[in-house]
């Protein structure tokens, strides 16, 4: 029950913040990087990927809490609010590690989605649409998106399951009720049941996640279910 606790305010009220936010980041600049390929902007953009891929996302969570809590005091440094004690105070608890962690994430998964995007961009049924005279919106988002995100889906699923306890140091540091700083604690105060009991929790999820993902893949790419009754 307490596993249970600590894993419904992870999740439902706050880990779970960050693949979207992640997402709705990367997933734009990544396409926007492939359709302007060899610009200046996909230029920028890859330089400042590979700057956040050497800061460590304990050492931007530093950085954050000096400017924002610290300098301009605009959110709280540490603490939790869970969602039923209010969805605003919720929120702004959670902004400083969600931000922490998803820009940790963005680098991986735009340049991922980029990279499928360049090749997706130079097939033929791109053409087609093209000499169709099809808005590039409606051929970036909607056409050439989908065949180009099957790899970014799986690295999303197996950071869903990461993020249930790699987040330790983040935990630590804003004070979240995470499944990680859970399992850290029953190590020390040797409880090993409840140790056990977080590591089969875990990976459960872990199969979860995995069988949620398979399930995405068929709704993005129809042709792989055609493929299995093959």
């Amino acid at each position: 029950m307490r596993a249970m606790r600590w894993w419904s305010y992870q999740w439902a009220s706050g880990l779970s913040y960050v693949q979207p936010a992640a997402l709705s980041i990367s997933i734009p600049l990544g396409i926007w990087s492939a359709y302007r390929r060899g610009t200046t902007f996909d230029h920028a953009t890859l330089l400042l990927c590979l700057a956040k891929l050497s800061v460590p996302s304990f050492v931007l969570a530093l950085g954050l809490i000096y400017v924002f809590a610290l300098h301009l005091n605009w959110l709280p440094a540490t603490g939790f609010v869970a969602l039923d004690e209010g969805v605003f105070a919720n929120l702004e608890s959670m902004v400083l590690p969600v931000v922490a962690l998803a820009l940790t994430e963005v680098p991986v998964y735009l340049r991922l989605l980029r990279s499928e995007m360049v090749g997706t961009l130079q097939q033929n049924f791109i053409s087609l649409a093209r000499g169709m005279g099809l808005p590039t919106r409606k051929i970036l988002f909607e056409n050439a998106l989908r065949p180009s995100s099957l790899n970014l889906i799986t690295v999303v699923g197996i950071n869903m399951g990461r993020l249930m306890g790699g987040a330790i140091i983040i935990e630590t540091m804003f004070a979240l009720p995470g499944i990680g700083q859970l399992l850290v604690e029953s190590v020390y105060q040797q409880e090993y049941l409840m140790t056990q009991g977080i590591v089969l929790f875990v990976g459960v999820m872990f199969i979860l996640i995995n069988l949620l993902t398979d399930l995405v893949y068929a709704l993005v790419d129809p042709r792989l279910l055609r493929d299995a009754g093959a």
